[in-house]
């Protein structure tokens, strides 16, 4: 018979690189709430400034009534 000549895949190595994987996937995940934020940020100024000239009150003005 044939033995199987695969080694056994090493355990520690496949943590560590799963690992490393993780921590640039939270890094990159990180990196795209800032860019979220920022857009976010744009489009309130945009939608004030839309607001400011079409002579709207600004909902930054307005109270919420959703009980936040």
């Amino acid at each position: 018979m044939l033995r199987d000549t695969d080694p056994r895949p090493d355990l520690t190595a496949a943590i560590v690189s799963l690992a490393a994987d993780a921590a640039l996937l939270e890094a990159r995940v990180r990196l795209l709430r800032k860019e979220l934020s920022s857009v976010n940020e744009r489009i309130s100024a945009a939608s004030e400034e839309l607001n400011r000239r079409l002579g709207r009150p600004s909902a930054a003005g307005e109270e919420q009534h959703d009980g936040r």
